[in-house]
C-alpha cells in the first residue's frame, strides 16, 4: 500500500491533468485527435500498483473524469478501472520495480484502450441517439482514422510524461533508515 504522500501525489496530478487536458488548444489536434492525458496517466501509475490499489485509482480517476467531461456518469470510471488492473497484472511483481517496464506494457495497453473506449462510445452515441449505424464508413476506416491516431498520440504523451512521473515517484519513496548498532 502507499503512504499519504504517493495519495497527495495521485489526486493533485489527476487535477492538473485533467485542467491541461481542458486547457489544450485545438492547435494540438493531429490528425484529427486531440491528446488524453489522464488515461496515460492511469495506467503508467497503475502499472506500478498492486491490484486493488490499481482498482480503487483507476475507478475515482474515471469517475473524476467522467463528472469533469463525460457524459454518462460511471462509464469512464469503469473503463478506467479495468485497464488499471489490467495493468497492474501485467506483469510479475519483480518488473514493477524496472524504470522500462510500462514502456513493455502499456503501448498494448494503450491500443486495446482506444479500440474498447471508441467502441462503447460509439454503442452508447448510437443508443442515445436511435440511429442505424454504429461505424458509418466501416471499422477498418475508423480504425485507420480514429484509434491508430489516437493510439499513437496516447504513445508522444507517455514519451514525455513517463521520466518526470517516475523521477517523482522514486523521490516519494521512503529513505531507507540508517542503524548504527552498538
Amino acid at each position: 500500500m502507499h503512504d499519504r504522500k504517493h495519495v497527495v501525489y495521485y489526486c493533485i496530478s489527476v487535477l492538473i491533468l485533467a485542467v491541461l487536458q481542458a486547457l489544450l488548444p485545438q492547435s494540438v489536434r493531429m490528425l484529427g485527435t486531440m491528446p488524453q492525458l489522464l488515461p496515460v496517466f492511469v495506467l503508467l501509475i497503475a502499472s506500478r500498483m498492486e491490484k486493488e490499489e490499481a482498482m480503487v485509482f483507476g475507478i475515482l480517476s474515471g469517475i473524476f473524469f467522467d463528472i469533469v467531461y463525460g457524459r454518462y456518469l460511471g462509464f469512464y470510471g469503469l473503463l478506467y478501472m479495468f485497464f488499471a488492473v489490467g495493468a497492474a497484472m501485467a506483469g510479475p511483481v519483480l518488473l514493477r520495480e524496472k524504470k522500462w517496464w510500462p514502456c513493455v506494457v502499456l503501448p498494448p495497453l494503450l491500443f486495446l484502450y482506444c479500440m474498447v473506449e471508441s467502441f462503447f462510445a460509439r454503442v452508447l452515441a448510437l443508443y442515445a441517439s436511435k440511429t442505424g449505424t454504429l461505424y458509418a464508413y466501416g471499422y477498418g476506416n475508423h480504425l485507420v482514422t480514429r484509434i491508430l491516431p489516437q493510439t499513437l498520440y496516447h504513445l508522444i504523451v507517455l514519451a514525455f510524461m513517463i521520466i518526470p512521473v517516475l523521477w517523482i515517484l522514486k523521490k516519494l519513496e521512503p529513505k531507507p533508515m540508517i542503524r548504527y548498532d552498538v
